[in-house]
């Protein structure tokens, strides 16, 4: 599709089809329905993260763990999975 094409689908000027759908859809990681049933602002976080990770590798993955360790060590787990108690600091 050409950015033409997309601009005139967005402001209405023309209907879309479904193997239009389809090729959007793709390109932006979404189902066809996704473009159909809500509009940009009704994106859930959840949707968000699920892009954000989805197209990441092993390695990227691993550095973004260990970000967030750093950043939140009151949020670390113990050996057994369980939430770490807090010490208190005086």
């Amino acid at each position: 599709m050409t950015p033409g094409a997309i601009s005139q689908l967005e402001r209405g000027r023309t209907s879309y089809t479904q193997p239009m759908l389809e090729a959007l859809g793709q390109a932006l990681h979404c189902s066809p329905a996704d473009l159909i049933v809500r509009t940009p602002d009704e994106v859930s976080a959840d949707d968000w993260l699920s892009h954000f990770f989805r197209n990441r590798n092993i390695e990227e993955l691993q550095r973004i763990e260990q970000m967030l360790k750093a950043a939140f060590p009151e949020h670390r787990q113990d050996d057994a999975g369980e939430p770490r108690k807090r010490s208190k600091r005086n």
